[in-house]
């Protein structure tokens, strides 16, 4: 560091200087019913219908000895039976009924066929049945797929202070998740919940929400994109964007540290911001997310706390008060000295001060860079002793104006202060 020197008072002896010194199919039925000749579809003889008969017998008319028509079963209305005859040999043949007649007299009936109604009736209710679990499978589906119901499930994970769960809706997942965590999230929700969250419309590339942020309203457009996977969210977390006039703050959201105060990722919500100093504090240290298309930088900056201003003041105090009692006209590590003096000084009656005090005038500038202060003070230096010159003795008492630029490095413990000219 270097000094700064200042006029300094004269005696007889010399010239004297006080100098300052430096230091972020169907199924068809069964074929219809069939016709045999001589029958009607019930099976039963047709009236007129041909009648064979058995071997020996010819072609007879009708009311001739051995006309005989077809069987008719109790019940038949097809023609009238002729009068008993004589023994005639062997029985006209019969045919058999038609589907679903009597069997010819005399013969055992068929088996019945197993109706296919009731299988039928199964086959109908299990593709009903089918269709009622496929229809609802799909509408599931269909819902779950929806971008806009996508959007929300998110909404209802960060409401629940589920980072991971809010983490799997996005297309990509944010590399840096070091405030993407449960912790970081619920402190967010106890500082302003999100709440009242509704869709108000969608479209195949965004979805438009509505919803509540610490009792603000808010109506954000969030970007949707078709995966394989179904639809995601382009982005879940928003970079938080703290940006200022001032370099290298530290920076802690809601208690957890940041590296990069500009690019460091969020989820929706409120933050608190910190330095995780008592010397610095940020302007505006509560911040809304909005995130979606809405979300823009966060305007603040960092500025010197009440207790940092007195830390440092305390320490430019220290600082003169110590050199100040000091009994040498050069004292060693301080901001100021008497540069030359021809004569021999009576040490005792050396005495150093100061009006106004260099910590009392001292002007901090508007900080550039967190980790130094600075500031520029003026004041009037007096100094006052005895010497002795040529076998006569005089008093030294001059004053002088003395400007300095007065810093100190906010990052060490305690505050150490340096000053140049």
């Amino acid at each position: 560091m270097s000094g700064y020197n200042s006029g300094g008072p004269q005696d007889p002896g010399g010239e004297y200087g006080l100098t300052p010194q430096g230091s972020a199919g169907g199924y068809e039925s069964a074929p219809g019913g069939y016709e045999t000749p001589g029958t009607d579809a019930s099976g039963f003889g047709q009236p007129g219908g041909p009648t064979f008969l058995g071997p020996g017998q010819g072609q007879v008319s009708p009311g001739q000895p051995g006309f005989q028509q077809g069987y008719q079963p109790t019940g038949g209305y097809a023609g009238q039976a002729g009068p008993p005859q004589a023994h005639q040999g062997p029985p006209p043949y019969q045919q058999g009924p038609g589907p679903g007649g009597p069997p010819p007299y005399g013969m055992a009936p068929p088996p019945q066929k197993k109706s296919s109604t009731g299988l039928v009736l199964g086959i109908v209710g299990g593709v009903v049945a089918l269709l009622l679990i496929a229809g609802v499978g799909g509408y599931f589906y269909v819902m779950n797929s929806r971008p806009d119901s996508m959007v929300k499930e998110y909404f209802e994970a960060l409401a629940a202070g589920d980072a991971d769960k809010a983490l799997s809706y996005a297309a990509n997942e944010p590399t840096d998740t070091t405030l993407l965590t449960d912790e970081v999230l619920k402190a967010s929700n106890a500082l302003g919940a999100i709440t009242d969250v509704s869709i108000t419309s969608r479209s195949e590339k965004t979805v438009r929400v509505s919803y509540r942020i610490g009792g603000q309203l808010d109506s954000v457009n969030y970007e949707v994109v078709k995966t394989d996977d179904g639809w995601k969210m382009r982005e879940v977390a928003f970079p938080l964007g703290v940006t200022g006039t001032v370099k290298n703050v530290p920076l802690e959201i809601n208690g957890a540290r940041v590296k990069d105060a500009e690019d460091a990722l969020v989820f929706p919500g409120t933050y608190e911001l910190s330095t995780g100093s008592d010397y610095l504090a940020w302007s505006e240290p509560k911040q809304t997310v909005r995130g979606g298309t809405l979300q823009m930088p966060l305007t603040t900056t960092a500025e010197l706390t009440d207790a940092g201003e007195k830390a440092a003041r305390d320490a430019i105090r220290d600082l003169w008060d110590t050199c100040m009692d000091k009994k040498d006209l050069k004292p060693k590590g301080c901001p100021f000295q008497l540069a030359q003096l021809n004569g021999t000084v009576d040490k005792s009656s050396i005495r150093w001060s100061a009006d106004p005090h260099p910590a009392k005038s001292w002007v901090i500038m508007p900080l550039r860079d967190a980790t130094q202060l600075e500031g520029r003070t003026i004041y009037g230096l007096r100094l006052v002793f005895d010497y002795t010159n040529g076998g006569n003795s005089y008093h030294y008492d001059r004053t002088v104006t003395l400007s300095l630029n007065i810093y100190m490095d906010l990052t060490k413990e305690p505050l150490v202060v340096h000053w140049d000219n």
